[in-house]
């Protein structure tokens, strides 16, 4: 019995309806059950006009290529990068080129993908009509759009990049014009954090189950703020004494700990001493502990035995093969780098034809400082 129901079911679908049809210039008239995303979508199209001001919507009723747009996306976007440029007007006009580029017209164009999704279904429930049609054609026409603003992002910010990178003492000037427009924001908004704020000590002596639950119930909060339901990988932010920044790695994936310090003389004489007289020696075991107990927060066991630890199949290295810092300040920022290579790469990744543009180690990384200072300040406003 309900097998014959099926069969007829899907031997005879229902009609397509057509309910009353609604006036939607410049579309023709559309079915009053879509005809609501179809007068958004002219609405939408009408308020990019505000940065490509020559999109009309007639001219999208006609399918496009990615050429067609890549170029019309050119044509308003154009951006010149020179030295001779002054400081601070060469990075307002690069930020408000990128501004109107991924919180304007990005943020559209994502818009209208989310009115797609709404459209399409309502138009399998009548029969074609000419206004589907003529929105679908948008709507490609749109993703077009999308893509070419999505590449040209991606290659303003390349360019900046590089150019940060090739001229150091053209980004300085630029950090320092930027940071000193910034300071009276940031002296008033972490004015009562400085005043508040007092230096914790480091624990000395011996680990013990209390510490490790502090870690576990820490580690806890941290996922479920994040959202992370599953996790292999920890990156640790180190200062030493107050003026040496350096990080450390565990990588439950690859069975890794390493340390990573950019001050050239340490680490070459550290890697040519026995291994228990090395610097990092002790903060490995730390590490160590450390792993044992996020692996139990893991469900994933892990015991280092004393004495060593081939079994495992763990592998450590307390002074790790990084870029080194040329000077005496630039360990926060190489710190800052070797999360990003984390991130991208899972390890320092030390071959430069490996490693994209933006992010190479330099000779001079006040480059990535004044990216760094960019990204602070857009995350402010």
């Amino acid at each position: 019995m309900t097998t014959s129901i099926i069969r007829r079911v899907r031997l005879n679908p229902p009609e397509p309806h057509l309910r009353e049809l609604v006036e939607c210039t410049p579309f023709s008239a559309a079915c009053s059950c879509n005809s609501q995303y179809v007068m958004q979508l002219a609405s939408l199209v009408e308020t990019m006009k505000m940065y490509l001001h020559n999109l009309n919507i007639s001219d999208l009723f006609v399918a496009g290529t990615l050429s067609n747009y890549q170029q019309l996306v050119g044509r308003y976007f154009q951006f010149s990068l020179s030295v001779q440029s002054n400081d601070s007007r060469l990075y307002a006009e690069f930020d408000a080129h990128i501004k109107r580029l991924q919180q304007g017209l990005r943020r559209l164009l994502r818009q209208s993908q989310d009115l797609e999704s709404k459209f399409v279904p309502c138009t399998r429930r009548h029969r074609p009509l000419q206004s589907d049609s003529q929105a679908l054609v948008v709507f490609g026409n749109l993703r077009l759009l999308l893509d070419s603003v999505q590449g040209k992002i991606i290659s303003m910010e390349s360019e900046w990049h590089l150019f940060l990178d090739y001229y150091p003492q053209k980004a300085e000037d630029m950090l320092r014009a930027l940071m000193t427009e910034a300071s009276d924001y940031f002296l008033s908004a972490f004015s009562c954090f400085y005043q508040d704020y007092q230096c914790l000590e480091a624990k000395t002596g011996t680990l013990t189950p209390d510490d490790a639950n502090r870690v576990v119930k820490a580690c806890r909060k941290v996922a479920r703020d994040l959202g992370l339901s599953n996790w292999d990988s920890v990156f640790i932010p180190i200062n030493e004494d107050l003026n040496h920044w350096y990080s450390a790695h565990i990588d439950f994936r690859f069975k890794r700990i390493d340390i990573y310090d950019s001050l050239e003389e340490r680490c070459l004489s550290n890697r040519q001493k026995p291994v228990p007289q090395r610097k990092n020696t002790q903060l490995m075991l730390v590490l160590m502990w450390l792993t044992e107990v996020l692996g139990r927060l893991r469900g994933d066991q892990v015991k280092f035995s004393p004495g060593g630890c081939s079994s495992t199949g763990w592998a450590f290295d307390p002074h790790s093969v990084v870029y080194f810092q040329p000077n005496s300040y630039d360990c926060g920022i190489h710190t800052l780098w070797h999360l990003q290579h984390v991130l991208e790469y899972r390890q320092i990744q030390m071959d430069k034809t490996s490693v994209s543009d933006s992010l190479r180690f330099t000779s001079d990384m006040v480059g990535k400082r004044m990216r760094l200072a960019q990204e602070i300040l857009r995350d402010c406003e």
